[in-house]
């Protein structure tokens, strides 16, 4: 008989506030509408935890969070952007997204279209975001520009995390701020299909460490894996473990900045491997840097290492190998004046222009390394270094090297690029690697039975 005591279950994700249902048994048809009151966005007006859920949170609002209130996103917490929707945290508040291994929180797009992204404002409060997925970002304003993750004036941790998919513009972005220096922890993430600069960090503090960088291009656009700008000497820029390849223009490129780079791996860079300049002062330790392509129109490219318009560097245990040039210290742009390297301990080999060049403005000391076609300097050769296995990157050392227990000991680093002590043998290795050997030791094994 009618009504009937059948009962329907619906379930689905309610992309809309309001949604509107058309019921109907076959005679008659209602029409319902369902409200949702799940976090859907807006400007919060107290601390606010977004829960785990089964189901993703659609945000159809930008989130606000203003002075004095945190939000804090749990772990496992998956989050659908409606296209150009952000997140934004103003001065005084603070966000805490902060997943697991397990359990990671996801920030997403609604459909094809592509949200804003991050943007902390002027917020010097410790922001961390940990086991997160952060993709399909666009500039989604202007006045601070949102990018993936943008710190302007602001304070950031970022680690462990994945962030892919932007289109045209950067995944991490800082900037001084209406008289505020950010500060940014990038930690162990992997960023990739960027179209535009990877990572750009300009003023303030930048501590950029473990990082797994690839794919940076945009059709016949070229940007940078990591940019570094108007780093002050007090406070330089510190680059550590980060591998970066398969990047459109300059693997790591720096202007006005100090820096110290250390134990990063860079290479298929569509320029440079590292370019300093406009005039910058560096320390690099235990790179290893090969196979920059170059463009055929630009004289200047496709060097390993790039030190020009007034820049400083000093060049300790790097090997550069199989780019154009391998180090090239240059006057770039009319009157700013050549470079000045110091090079000790590093193998120049494999080049196809020239292991070492510098103009007439430049200055280069080279001692203790190996460079192809010789250089004057206190011990240095020209020897083939033996690589193990240059057509695959492998760059190690046979243990017949000539750079092996050759280098000298003064200011060596005490590991090397993977972290193996130096000296292991009898004296210091030149470029990045020290010489090291793995054995297998087997002894018998000789069992007595425990029964009587």
């Amino acid at each position: 008989s009618y009504p009937t005591a059948t009962t329907y279950r619906y379930e689905g994700v309610l992309w809309d506030e309001d949604n509107l249902f058309a019921v109907s048994d076959g005679l008659d048809t209602l029409t319902i509408t369902v409200h949702w009151d799940a976090f859907h966005g807006g400007t919060l007006t107290e601390d606010t935890l977004i829960a785990a859920s089964s189901y993703p949170y659609a945000i159809t609002s930008n989130i606000i969070v203003p002075a004095d209130i945190t939000l804090t996103i749990e772990p496992g917490v998956t989050l659908h952007f409606k296209e150009n929707r952000y997140l934004r945290v103003n001065g005084g508040g603070r966000l805490l997204a902060e997943g697991t291994a397990a359990h990671p929180i996801l920030f997403t797009r609604q459909g094809s279209g592509y949200w804003g992204g991050i943007l902390l404002d002027q917020t010097q409060e410790d922001n961390r975001i940990a086991h997160a997925v952060i993709e399909y970002t666009r500039e989604a304003i202007s006045n601070p520009r949102s990018h993936g993750v943008s710190a302007y004036g602001a304070r950031v941790t970022i680690s462990d995390s994945i962030i892919r998919h932007t289109d045209f513009s950067n995944a991490v972005q800082t900037y001084p701020w209406m008289g505020l220096d950010p500060t940014i922890y990038l930690l162990r993430n992997e960023i990739y299909d960027i179209q535009r600069d990877a990572v750009h960090v300009t003023g303030g503090y930048a501590y950029i460490q473990g990082n797994h960088i690839y794919d940076v291009r945009h059709g016949t656009y070229e940007f940078e894996g990591i940019e570094v700008s108007h780093m002050d000497v007090t406070t330089p820029a510190v680059l550590l473990d980060n591998h970066i390849h398969d990047v459109s223009d300059d693997c790591l490129d720096l202007n006005h900045s100090s820096a110290i780079i250390e134990r990063n791996e860079l290479h298929h860079c569509g320029d440079k491997g590292i370019s300093i300049g406009d005039p910058s002062s560096t320390t690099l330790v235990n790179n290893l840097v090969y196979s920059c392509l170059g463009k055929s129109e630009d004289p200047h490219s496709g060097a390993c290492i790039a030190v020009k318009d007034g820049a400083v560097s000093h060049i300790m245990n790097n090997t550069v190998a199989d780019c154009r040039r391998g180090v090239y210290v240059y006057e770039g742009h009319e009157g700013e004046g050549g470079g000045s390297a110091t090079i000790v301990n590093s193998i120049l080999w494999g080049h196809s222009i020239a292991a070492l060049e510098l103009d007439a403005l430049s200055t280069v000391a080279v001692t203790y390394s190996d460079i192809e076609g010789g250089w004057a300097g206190e011990g240095n050769i020209d020897l083939d270094p033996l690589f193990r296995g240059p057509q695959s990157g492998i760059y190690r050392l046979l243990e017949e090297s000539p750079c092996v227990d050759t280098g000298t000991a003064v200011d060596a680093p005490d590991v090397d690029i993977r972290g193996v002590y130096r000296p292991h043998g009898e004296g210091y290795e030149r470029g990045a690697h020290e010489f090291f050997e793995f054995f297998s030791c087997y002894l018998p094994l000789a069992m007595k039975s425990s029964r009587p």
